[in-house]
């Protein structure tokens, strides 16, 4: 009877395999250092990343109808929360100053019957 052994196989599969990983290690390795992604000074700190509020920005929000008429008006205020004003004298106008970037002016102005004329102001 002929003796099987399987050290042979499993240690060329062993080298294989340790071969295999020292490459990948060694690429993954050496494209980083390319890329610069393990230099750690050209990484910005986090206080860098913070809005300095160095330019504001303003924006000025209007509504014109003939003199002594009246509306409901929807807009987004500073802080970006939903501001209703009821029955508001026209002409009306809202100054808005903030310095966060991402800020939406949104006016949404109605002008007529409540619920007839203007179906989100209901």
């Amino acid at each position: 009877m002929k003796d099987l052994s399987f050290g042979g196989p499993m240690r060329r599969r062993w080298t294989v395999i340790v071969a295999l990983v020292t490459v990948v290690d060694f690429s993954v390795t050496r494209l980083r250092a390319i890329f610069g992604s393990d230099n750690q000074a050209f990484r910005p700190a986090a206080d860098e990343l913070e809005n300095t509020g160095l330019n504001p920005k303003r924006v000025l929000v209007e509504v014109f109808a003939s003199p002594g008429a009246a509306a409901t008006v929807n807009f987004l205020d500073e802080h970006a929360h939903p501001q209703r004003g009821d029955d508001a004298p026209l002409p009306w106008s809202h100054t808005l100053t903030t310095d966060d970037p991402t800020q939406v002016a949104d006016l949404r102005p109605c002008v007529g019957v409540r619920g007839r004329d203007c179906p989100h102001c209901v």
